[in-house]
């Protein structure tokens, strides 16, 4: 009975060790998984970084290259603010810039004429100021109509002129002879213009 005991204790033991062996074996075996599965993915995520590293330098020197292109644009943009969003009033400035109007629009044929510019008291409103000013102005109708349109178009970052707006206009019509003997229609009209300031 003793030996079928031992045989007994023999077999216990070995299975008890055959069952350690195996959750060990299978412990390892798991393990060596996680280890190979956490190693692709750490190879993984040092290519990706590498490629970022790779993406940030190649942005980088995009960058660099069109850093000039930026501060050329943004300077550009600063100074027509300021040209058309001025911190003063800029009278001369504004006086200067009627005159340069009429002689871009004037023809022989076609002719614009501003005069009797006269500023009032600026206005101040929370935000801005505005200056108003008075003019006459003599234009055939063409020119009227292109005159009208810069100023519409006043305020704008491509156009660099002074942002103005028109709150009223006064026509009256005359008959006069061209130069070359054809009746043309001057319009002579008063505007009242407000030019914007900081």
């Amino acid at each position: 009975m003793q030996s079928s005991r031992e045989n007994t204790y023999i077999r216990a033991y070995v299975l008890l060790i055959l069952i350690i062996v195996g959750a060990a074996g299978f412990y390892g075996y798991k393990m060596w998984t996680d280890y190979d599965f956490l190693k692709q993915g750490f190879s993984k995520n040092e290519a990706a970084a590498e490629a970022l590293k790779t993406l940030e330098t190649d942005e980088q020197s995009t960058y660099e290259e069109k850093k000039p292109e930026f501060k050329d644009f943004t300077d550009m943009v600063n100074k027509n603010i300021i040209a058309i969003f001025p911190s003063d009033e800029q009278y001369t400035t504004l006086t200067k810039k009627m005159d340069d109007i009429e002689a871009q629009l004037s023809t022989p044929s076609n002719p614009i004429e501003i005069s009797n510019i006269t500023f009032q008291k600026p206005v101040k409103i929370e935000g801005y100021s505005l200056l108003p000013l008075r003019m006459t102005v003599k234009s055939s109708q063409p020119n009227f109509l292109k005159f009208l349109k810069l100023i519409e178009s006043s305020g704008s970052v491509d156009s660099e002129l002074r942002l103005m707006d028109i709150p009223s206009i006064r026509l009256n019509f005359e008959d006069i002879i061209s130069p070359e003997g054809k009746d043309n229609k001057v319009l002579d009209f008063t505007v009242q213009l407000n030019a914007y300031f900081q």
